[in-house]
Order: structure tokens, then C-alpha cells, then sequence
């Protein structure tokens, strides 16, 4: 997947490094919000258990590359083990957001 052209879709990976801080967290998910000027800022959450929607927290970056750049740095994970949601799973995340 090409990040250099700021996706709309949510995307996704495992988490492959385990730290302390965050022993818990399995799934992340690179969840694009579209601001009222029309840019996008992304929200990087991160899930204890992605499948019953247990999350354990977020965190809001203004920039792809600086959202990409935390996750290799905090959770190992590498630009190509990131992941298009299906449609279905992205909405359950909008829904998420929203409530």
C-alpha cells in the first residue's frame, strides 16, 4: 500500500514489539478523519482485543508519516505490514468515534 498518497481508508497491522508501557496492545488502526478545512488528521488507536472493539487508547496526528513513524517506533510495526479494513470493519469504527 502507497502512504505517500494519504489514504481515506482506515488502515491497520498487528503489533510486532511489545514494550512495558505496552504489553496489552495487539491491533492498531490508522483511522483517517477528514477536518472542516478538508484535510485529513489521523487517529492511531490502539486495541487490546480489535474484535470485541476493546480499546486501550488513542492518539491524534496531524501527519501520516508521523502517525507511521510512532507505530514502527512504539510497536515494531513496519509501513508494509499495514492493512486496508474491509468496509464493514471501518464503520464500526466511525460508530465508535462518534458515540
Amino acid at each position: 500500500m502507497n502512504h505517500s498518497d494519504h489514504p481515506r481508508a482506515s488502515i491497520a497491522a498487528n503489533v510486532k514489539r511489545l514494550s512495558l508501557r505496552n504489553e496489552t496492545i495487539s491491533f492498531l488502526v490508522l483511522h483517517p478523519l477528514i477536518c472542516e478545512d478538508g484535510d485529513l488528521v489521523y487517529l492511531l488507536i490502539r486495541y487490546i482485543d480489535f474484535d470485541s472493539g476493546q480499546a486501550e487508547g488513542d492518539h491524534l496526528h496531524l501527519f501520516l508519516d508521523e502517525a507511521l513513524a510512532d507505530a514502527e517506533h512504539e510497536f515494531g510495526v513496519q509501513r508494509s505490514d499495514w492493512f486496508e479494513l474491509t468496509a464493514l470493519q471501518a464503520q464500526r469504527i466511525d460508530r465508535s468515534i462518534g458515540s
